[in-house]
């Protein structure tokens, strides 16, 4: 499986279109404080359209595709996962058995990934995907911060070199 790291470039003179309302992601409630999703001028390589934003986290995919930047609307309505064959997250090995596989559709494939040191994966509570809410760094190590959606509790992993 390859992985892609998502930079955008600067953008092009071409002006902004008017976007539609942001879209909503469950599992990944605010991917522009995470970085995930910045703001850029270039347009959708999937949909060709200028919305101001793109996606800046990694990207999985089973064979080579045509980079470029994607805009979080193709992302949230799976058009970049079902056209382009490609995730934004690995969910890893140790899905508890209780998670349906809609949810992890809904993570691997209309979620904004996050950027780690090491392979990221996404963790689980109360039968559901978690809600990546950001990262926290101390003595050397980064956190990765989830937010249960369901009783509110607080989880974390951490990367360590």
């Amino acid at each position: 499986m390859a992985l892609w790291s998502r930079k955008p470039k600067e953008a092009g003179p071409e002006p902004l279109e008017p976007a539609p309302p942001f879209p909503e992601f469950p599992y990944h409630p605010d991917p522009l404080k995470t970085g995930s999703i910045v703001e850029s001028g270039l347009p959708c390589a999937l949909c060709g359209h200028r919305f101001g934003f793109v996606y800046t986290g990694p990207v999985f995919a089973a064979d080579d595709f045509v980079e470029g930047p994607l805009c979080p609307w193709c992302i949230a309505d799976g058009a970049a996962a079902l056209r382009l064959g490609i995730e934004f997250t690995d969910v890893g090995e140790d899905v508890p058995d209780e998670v349906p596989g809609r949810v992890l559709d809904e993570i691997t494939e209309r979620t904004p990934g996050f950027n780690g040191w090491q392979q990221e994966h996404w963790l689980y509570h109360c039968g559901d995907g978690a809600a990546f809410v950001g990262t926290t760094e101390a003595a050397g190590e980064t956190a990765y911060r989830f937010r249960c959606r369901h009783c509110g509790i607080g989880l974390a992993y951490t990367d360590s070199p």
